[in-house]
Order: C-alpha cells, then sequence, then structure tokens
C-alpha cells in the first residue's frame, strides 16, 4: 500500500505539521539530526563540508547549481582561497561515499558546476498517522540483461524476416509473430519458469568483461590521475571527472558503462590487476605533463585483461577558461566513446547475442560505411536489435536513424519517403515514453521535422537536445543545416563552426563543411565557400557533394578553367548527376529554397551538366 506525503486529519483534530527530519533517494538516505548518509542503514563517512554541499545539491535536485552558489551556501563570509578545487575536492568524496555504482548522482555540468540527478523525497518524523513512505527511483532498479534459454526446436526459432517482421509489429503495437509451437506451449512454459526460478540457481554471466567476445555493454574505468607535478593530480582529477560526465551524456549509440571515482589504489596498478578488480574491460588512465609553458594532457585507452593500448593521444589543456576545459573533456570524451565502440567491433559475437550485440555492429556500420548499402545493412541489424528488445533504447535510436538518413539522402523513392518517416517517428515516440531525456530521440525528433519542411517544430526538438547537451556535436551540425533551409545562412556557420570545434576531426566534419559552403555561397562569399569545400573534400575524399558547389565559387571567381575540372570530374564519379534531381535533394519541394537555388542552377547547366535524366 502506498501512503501519501501528507498526513490525514481526522475529525476532532488540528493538523499538525510534521518536523522534516532527513531526505530519501535511491537505496540511500541522509539523515539531518546526525548528519550523514546512509545506504540500506549503513553510515557512509562525509567530511563536515562534503556532507554540506552534498545538502545543497539535494536540496536543488535536478538543478544546475553554480559553484558559487554552492560556496557560498557552505563556506559563507569565508570561501576557501581555492573554491572551483574545494568544492571538486567535496564532490570527489561525494562520488566515493555514494559508491561507483552511484557516482553517476552527481553529474558535472560544464561551465556551471553540478547537478544532483535522482528523484529526491523528504523524510518527516513520525506523525498521527506515521512518516511518508518515500518512492524508491526507477533509475535505481538493477535490470537484468534478458538472456534467452536454448532453443532446441527449429521450430521455434524466428527466421531473420520473422525478426524484421517483429521489430515493426512491436512499433505499431501489434503481437509478435512465434514460432509454430510457442503459441500452444506458452501457458505450460510460463508455469514450468515459475519453478524454475525458485528452484535454479542463478545462470552465470555471459556478458563479462573478461570474455573473449564482444560484450552487449562494455565497461570502462576511468582511473585517478597521474601528474609530474604535486599540485596537479587534484586539479587533474578534476578535469577526469567532467571527461567523465560528458562520456555518460554523449550520445554513443551503443550502451557503455562507466566507472569513475575509482579508489587511488588502482592508479599504479598493472592493467590486469586493476581490470578485474573493478570488473571492466577497459581503463582510461589519464596523465598530465608540462612542456615548453603548457600542459600536455596524455589520454591512454587500454584493454585491462591483456594491458593492450587501444588508443592514445595528446591535447593542449587550455590555460584557463571554463569553457574551453569543457570543449576539451568532450572532445576526449566523443573519441573514447569511438574508440571502445571500434575495438568491442573486431570481437567475434557470443553463441547467444542479445539485443546491444546487433546495436552496436549496426552502429559501426552505419558511421564507417556512409552510403545506400552500407545504411541498409546497419537498419537490418537495429531491426533485429528491435525485435529482441523492444524497449531498448540505443536500438530504437539505431532503428530510427537510418531511416532518416535513407529519406534525407534520397535512397528511396518519393512514394516511400512517408513510410520511413512514419516508422522513425514511432520509434521516436516510443523512446521518449520510456526517457524524456534521451537527447538523440529530440535530435531525431528534430531531424525528421526538417525533412518534412516543418522548420520550426525542427529547430524547437534541436534546441531542446542542446538544452539538454550544451555539447552535442550533432545537435548544433543539424541546427547549422537546419537554418540553412531556413535562409539563416550566417547561423549555419556559426552552429558548423561549433560542432568542429568540439569534434574537429569527426568522420561526418566533410559533411559539416559542405553544408557551411553552401551557406557561404548562398551568402555570396564565393572565397569563404571554395575554402570550405576544399576541406570537405581533405575530410572525405570519396564525399563528391561538394564539387559541384566548388565548380559555381569557380565559375563566381572568374576562374572558368578549374570550373570546368570540377564538374568533370564529379560526372566521371557520378554519372547520372543531374540539375533536376540536384534541385529536388535540395529544395525537397520547398519553394523558396528551390528559388535560392536557381541561379546557381543556370551556372550548372551552362557548365554542360544535364539538365534532367
Amino acid at each position: 500500500m502506498k501512503f501519501s506525503a501528507f498526513s490525514v486529519a481526522l475529525p476532532g483534530m488540528e493538523m499538525q505539521k510534521s518536523r522534516q527530519t532527513g531526505w530519501q533517494f535511491a537505496s540511500f538516505k541522509i539523515d539531518l539530526d546526525r548528519r550523514s548518509l546512509l545506504h540500506n542503514d549503513h553510515e557512509r563517512p562525509l567530511r563536515p563540508k562534503s556532507f554540506d554541499v552534498l545538502l545543497v545539491l539535494v536540496e536543488r535536485s535536478g538543478q544546475a547549481v553554480p559553484i558559487n552558489d554552492i560556496v557560498d551556501a557552505v563556506w559563507g563570509a569565508t570561501p576557501p582561497a581555492d573554491p572551483r578545487g574545494s568544492v571538486g575536492k567535496c564532490i570527489q568524496d561525494i562520488r566515493q561515499a555514494l559508491g561507483s555504482d552511484h557516482d553517476w548522482m552527481v553529474q558535472t555540468v560544464s561551465g556551471t558546476g553540478y547537478r544532483f540527478s535522482p528523484t529526491v523525497t523528504a523524510v518527516h518524523a513520525p506523525a498521527a498517522l506515521g512518516a511518508p513512505l518515500s518512492q524508491e527511483d526507477p533509475q535505481e532498479r538493477e535490470q537484468p540483461p534478458t538472456d534467452p534459454l536454448p532453443i532446441d526446436d527449429p521450430a521455434n526459432v524466428l527466421t531473420e524476416p520473422q525478426a524484421v517482421s517483429n521489430a515493426k509489429s512491436v512499433l505499431d503495437g501489434q503481437p509478435w509473430q512465434l514460432g509454430k509451437r510457442a503459441v500452444a506451449t506458452a501457458a505450460a512454459l510460463a508455469v514450468v519458469m515459475l519453478l524454475v526460478l525458485w528452484t535454479r540457481p542463478a545462470a552465470p554471466p555471459t556478458d563479462t568483461a573478461f570474455g573473449p567476445h564482444m560484450m552487449a555493454t562494455p565497461s570502462v574505468a576511468l582511473l585517478p590521475a597521474t601528474a609530474a607535478q604535486a599540485e596537479a593530480p587534484t586539479q587533474l582529477q578534476t578535469f577526469i571527472e567532467e571527461i567523465a560526465s560528458e562520456l555518460r551524456r554523449t550520445p554513443k549509440g551503443y550502451d557503455l558503462a562507466i566507472k569513475a571515482s575509482v579508489p587511488q589504489s588502482y592508479r599504479d596498478q598493472a592493467a590486469e590487476t586493476a581490470a578485474k578488480g573493478l570488473d571492466v574491460r577497459y581503463l582510461l588512465r589519464t596523465g598530465a605533463r608540462e612542456e615548453a609553458g603548457t600542459r600536455q594532457i596524455i589520454v591512454h585507452l587500454v584493454e585491462g585483461p591483456t594491458g593492450r593500448q587501444v588508443w592514445s593521444s595528446q591535447y593542449i589543456q587550455p590555460s584557463n577558461g571554463i569553457r574551453n576545459q569543457s570543449i576539451l573533456a568532450a572532445q576526449i570524451a566523443r573519441e573514447v566513446a569511438i574508440q571502445i565502440r571500434t575495438a568491442e567491433n573486431i570481437r567475434a559475437l557470443p553463441p547467444r547475442p542479445r539485443a546491444g550485440h546487433f546495436t552496436l555492429q549496426g552502429r559501426v556500420i552505419l558511421e564507417g560505411e556512409r552510403d545506400a548499402a552500407g545504411n541498409q545493412k546497419a537498419m537490418a541489424l537495429f531491426d533485429k536489435a528491435v525485435a529482441m528488445d523492444p524497449k531498448h533504447i540505443q536500438a530504437l535510436l539505431g532503428y530510427a536513424r537510418t531511416r532518416v538518413v535513407t529519406v534525407g539522402n534520397g535512397w528511396v523513392p518519393a512514394t516511400d519517403r512517408p513510410r520511413h518517416l512514419a516508422d522513425a517517428e514511432v520509434a521516436v515516440a516510443r523512446i521518449l515514453a520510456i526517457d524524456k531525456s534521451t537527447v538523440g530521440a529530440h535530435l531525431l525528433r528534430g531531424s525528421i521535422e526538417r525533412v518534412k519542411g516543418n522548420y520550426d517544430g525542427a529547430i524547437a526538438s534541436l534546441e531542446h537536445a542542446t538544452a539538454l547537451n550544451p555539447n552535442y556535436v550533432l545537435a548544433h551540425a543539424e541546427l547549422g543545416r537546419t537554418k540553412l533551409d531556413m535562409g539563416r545562412m550566417h547561423e549555419t556557420i556559426t552552429h558548423i563552426e561549433r560542432a568542429l570545434e568540439l569534434s574537429p576531426t569527426d568522420h561526418v566534419a566533410s559533411a559539416w563543411y559542405h553544408w557551411a559552403g553552401m551557406a557561404a555561397a548562398q551568402l555570396g562569399d564565393f572565397k569563404a565557400s571554395l575554402d570550405f569545400m576544399h576541406k570537405a573534400l581533405q575530410a572525405n575524399g570519396n564525399n563528391s557533394n561538394p564539387r559541384p558547389w566548388m565548380a559555381i565559387a569557380y565559375v563566381k571567381l572568374n576562374r572558368p578553367e578549374e570550373a570546368a575540372k570540377a564538374i568533370r570530374q564529379h560526372l566521371a564519379k557520378t554519372p547520372t548527376f543531374n540539375v533536376e534531381t540536384w534541385m529536388q535533394l535540395l529544395a525537397r519541394g520547398d519553394r523558396r529554397i528551390a528559388e535560392r537555388l536557381e541561379p546557381f542552377a543556370v551556372i550548372l547547366r551552362q557548365l554542360g551538366v544535364p539538365a534532367k535524366t
């Protein structure tokens, strides 16, 4: 039975206010009388200042609390000499007290401060009807991965077409298609399974960090920092916490288990020992050194069980500026996510793969093979994942994204586009029903609205995505693309430059340069347009889309020979290229865009590009 958090006044009795004695969130409780943090009634030690900082965050749960506000509330008129460092040390204490499985509760908000994310309930002293019962945080309930029992009868095995059909049936709200014996035995199997759950010991885990197969949910631990200077580790540790925060919230396209606030004892251990103790497959080691007056951040991603270095890179740490630190943390986090995804993909699937395995495989194909065939292969994998787990958010994101990409690139006939967009919309709605804070879903909703020509709706969804994650690279890029369609060219270039600042070597940077070049051309700055288009080709030589725009810029800059050469190269690579299709793909039936592009279409026709197929 659930009780209301409000006391009920019985007839003839006065309502009396109950005294608040603490806060409760998930399996934790803050006891205000004892000034202590309890986990399942066991005290977790915290220094007085750290406890006070925790109180400030809990009382403003869900809000981004600026560091200055924390300092004012905890230290008052006598602030510490290093406010940021002092608050950072308290945050480190809090995360350590919460434990590595719960350190996500305190999130670093880039450029601002910190946010306490769980749902918090006030606890009061017993009144006439007793103290209110707190609600368990649904995010804190452990969700064991589904691991289907072996199927020994081929008649009960879903074929791949059936699996794909099931994915669409789930999204459409229809019952699944089952094997021929499954319906007949469902009731009996349910009874048997209830007995099995009571009598069978737990099966050994199949998704371990030390197995030879791909993990459905790869795992990584961010080890404490190392540095040459005595004072540097504390400062660098705060930066590592920011990397962890960015790694948690950056859209990865797959599930990743992240352990931060790792005890210092793991820092100098051998990779295999540290990985085994932390039960993770990957370790991120971060160090710093001073060289020529600048601080260099050295990052190593190591495969724990073998000690093999998966990836390593060096970065120049900005000397000042919270925003610059935030950008660097976002860059590192994004690269770590990509490197882990790539490393996992080369492993073999386990004997009984789950939705997460197919989702990771699909994401790698989607990011690597950027053509119609690759998109189709990725789509099939996402469909299979959704059939296995209809609530797998990453699988649903891939399911929707491949369909939006198909339509946006004109890879299906015009008659099929509404169906693909409708399927994507259903998947996005399903994701937001599960978790409305999924930034990738808001990005996709914005992309869908842009393709449909609803630019205001697209902007609203995309700006909501950047509000949830200010460093969301793809949302900034998509905002640039949307404003290009709206004729807001200056803003397009600003958004693209922001995306490139966050991810300068991104695998889709070629498209971003291309969009910026289109905007510059429509602003009449053909020198800048040509520069952007050259960078697009440098980023991806297989992307032929910039060449028609280069030809247009060459004509406008009075360089006709180079214009003719660019068109020859493009037609050699894309023999079916014609002005009509080019206009249809870019304008998508929007008269305003078509009018802006018409002068450029005239130039292409003058250069010998066929008017129609």
